[in-house]
């Protein structure tokens, strides 16, 4: 008994309405993400050494705890970790510089007023002209986290921070400039 090969068929009417659906339900995905900001909400964890620097913040929901992590020269380097629910940063300047090829390479961003919910920074070091707090406690307990500071709000001017690990669960950068330049 011989073999006989089959072929299937095709059906493009079939394929087409399966290809529109799958780009229709993905053009719709991009455009709840970005017109939620959600875009911008990737994390900038393990490149070590972000420079922070704004004219004021203003925040809601505000807590502070020591936590250990990694930057890009150590392991299990103790930092604070900020979480802030809500706030609105003005005049943010945030860049890295980085050995290129011998030579240092800055890359910056700038953008103002920006927005950000859901934010977690772990830092190495925080300057400011001034931080107020609303309601702040400071509590301290046994267990994984000894110690706490929290404030329903918060007010910093005139800072510079050296972040470590930055996370944003929605962001908002109007006027976003990037640009990269060498420094030296």
């Amino acid at each position: 008994m011989p073999h006989v090969a089959t072929t299937g068929t095709f059906s493009w009417r079939r394929f087409l309405v399966t290809f529109a659906m799958s780009m229709t339900v993905l053009a719709i995905m991009l455009f709840v993400m970005a017109s939620q900001g959600i875009a911008l909400a990737a994390p900038l964890a393990g490149i070590g050494g972000v420079v922070l620097e704004f004219d004021r913040l203003e925040g809601q929901g505000f807590q502070l705890l020591p936590v250990t992590n990694d930057t890009d020269r150590a392991a299990g380097v103790p930092m604070a970790r900020a979480k802030i629910d809500r706030l609105v940063i003005t005049d943010l300047h945030m860049y890295k510089d980085l050995k290129v090829g011998g030579k240092t390479v800055r890359v910056s961003i700038t953008a103002s007023p920006v927005e950000i919910s859901g934010l977690v920074q772990d830092m190495t070091y925080q300057q400011a002209g001034s931080i107020a707090f609303t309601q702040q406690t400071v509590d301290e307990q046994r267990g994984a986290n000894p110690l706490s500071m929290t404030a329903p709000g918060v007010v910093i001017e005139d800072a510079r921070i050296i972040a470590h690990y930055l996370f944003q669960n929605k962001a908002k950068l109007p006027g976003m400039k990037l640009e990269v330049k060498v420094i030296d």
